[in-house]
């Protein structure tokens, strides 16, 4: 009894194990070994997809142009409100008879994002439960600017003294897209440097004449005190509209019909801490209308190239993208906007 209790005890697990690989030994693990590396092979090409799958989910909704996650819907929108973007938005499907209204994101959340309306813009109740598509972009360091594009509903509208907000659903999807319209604005003649067109010359190579010294004359140049002759009525990163009174520019219907396109010399003021250099422009005629109790010509005007005033040199033609317009010109239209929508919440 007792020598069957140490011939027990003594074969204890580390004796086994010993023997088990004495036991092995001779043997050739062919299938097992074959079929354990095939097993490994695949674990770690699942591994491998598994990991790629996770680190480049948001790489491949960036590319399709979709974005769905709810997590990367709250940083664009986090990053925008960082950015102080401006939200175009108006109602959906689109009216083309209303324009877009720019507005201020002032809060959001996982479910609710509140825009600030312009003065003058009164939500009412009749716009609960209504769509709205709304564009805006993030400007980033050292990288192109990113246009999005949402479309939500309307949850509720409130105001605060003077002010009116806007409170949608916080979208579940948002496309890379850009607006394709630009904000309109009036300018005040206090903000205007300069502003004189020419009848459009081209050179021996068909192209617009970078040569200042052989242009014609100026055809008209704008005045303050003047502006029963020439009067700017608005002007967008893509385009200016015109009044012109044809009694004190005797050629005027000449001009109009044998020259479709105008240089135009735009200077403007800086607007909060932005500097803007002075443009030549050349517009192409789109929209002629005539105010008959007036008599005053309206003239709708559309970018189409631009070149910076490089005083002493000739003129850089530059193409402008008709549904980008000029980036400069659009960002200092929006601060002169909400410098305009500012002084009238304080008055």
């Amino acid at each position: 009894m007792l020598d069957f209790f140490l011939t027990q005890a003594s074969d204890n697990p580390w004796q086994q194990v010993a023997r088990s690989f004495s036991d092995t030994k001779g043997r050739q693990p062919t299938e097992d070994l074959i079929f354990l590396t095939i097993a490994l092979v695949v674990a770690l090409v699942a591994v491998s997809w598994l990991w790629r799958y996770l680190t480049t989910r948001q790489n491949r909704s960036w590319a399709s142009g979709i974005i769905t996650a709810p997590n990367e819907i709250l940083n664009i929108v986090d990053q925008a409100m960082l950015c102080r973007s401006r939200f175009d938005v108006g109602f959906y499907p689109t009216e083309t008879a209303r324009p877009s209204i720019p507005c201020s994101l002032v809060e959001y959340s996982a479910t609710s994002m509140t825009l600030e309306v312009p003065l003058g813009v009164t939500p009412s109740a009749r716009w609960i439960g209504r769509s709205m598509v709304c564009y805006f972009y993030i400007l980033y360091e050292k990288r192109p600017p990113v246009f999005y594009k949402f479309i939500s509903t309307i949850s509720r509208v409130w105001a605060e003294n003077t002010f009116h907000y806007v409170v949608l659903h916080t979208p579940t999807t948002i496309t890379l897209e850009q607006k394709r319209k630009h904000l309109r604005l009036g300018l005040h003649p206090a903000v205007i440097k300069d502003f004189r067109i020419w009848t459009a010359t081209e050179d021996d190579a068909f192209q617009f004449e970078t040569d200042r010294n052989l242009w014609p004359e100026e055809f008209a140049i704008y005045s303050p005190n003047h502006e029963n002759q020439l009067r700017i009525i608005d002007i967008s990163g893509g385009g200016v509209g015109l009044n012109i009174n044809p009694k004190h520019y005797p050629g005027l219907n000449t001009v109009f019909s044998q020259d479709q396109i105008l240089f135009i010399r735009l200077a403007l003021q800086p607007m909060r801490g932005m500097p803007l250099p002075p443009y030549y422009l050349a517009a192409r005629l789109r929209t002629k209308l005539k105010e008959y109790e007036t008599g005053m010509i309206h003239l709708g005007y559309e970018f189409i190239e631009y070149s910076l005033d490089q005083t002493g040199q000739e003129l850089q033609w530059i193409k402008i993208d008709p549904q980008k317009g000029i980036e400069d010109l659009i960002t200092w239209i929006f601060k002169r906007h909400l410098e305009l929508y500012r002084k009238q919440k304080v008055e």
